[in-house]
């Protein structure tokens, strides 16, 4: 093979070698830019979610009052009623925020899965394990 073929090819793999790397070094940034714009946009998930829990309990609490003020003409049993329903719907709404909380407690920690495979699967792991350590005990001790 001439000279000129050979560093030719030469040439052609180190383009190729630095195109790879290359590729792979914008890989890695796009990686890393995708996950820093998620971590940017899920820190305002709290503030996000706390405005629509807002926007939806102001619109049931409107819509709710409207409703009973359409439906109840007698003003005592309205006022009965509206009371026993708002008590009620304050209930709910301060379990929802209860329900938020937690749920950005457990998006700040570690990820958990709650895949039942997986936790059968360590389940009967760790009890053929203790199965075995029993056997092994049981024969060493007769």
């Amino acid at each position: 093979m001439p000279w000129e073929r050979k560093v030719k090819m030469k040439t052609d793999e180190n383009e190729e070698d630095q195109n790879e790397e290359q590729l792979v070094t914008e890989k890695a940034m796009f990686k890393w830019i995708k996950e820093r714009l998620f971590h940017i946009q899920s820190c305002r998930w709290k503030q996000i979610s706390q405005a629509h829990i807002g926007s939806v309990v102001s619109l049931v609490t409107q819509f709710v009052r409207r409703a009973l003020k359409f439906v109840v003409k007698d003003a005592g049993v309205h006022g009965k009623l509206q009371k026993h329903i708002m008590a009620t719907f304050d209930e709910n709404t301060d379990d929802t925020h209860e329900g938020l909380v937690k749920l950005i407690q457990d998006e700040r920690g570690h990820p958990i899965t709650y895949n039942h495979y997986y936790t059968d699967n360590i389940q009967k792991a760790r009890h053929d394990e203790a199965k075995d350590s029993i056997r092994n005990s049981v024969k060493k001790a007769a």
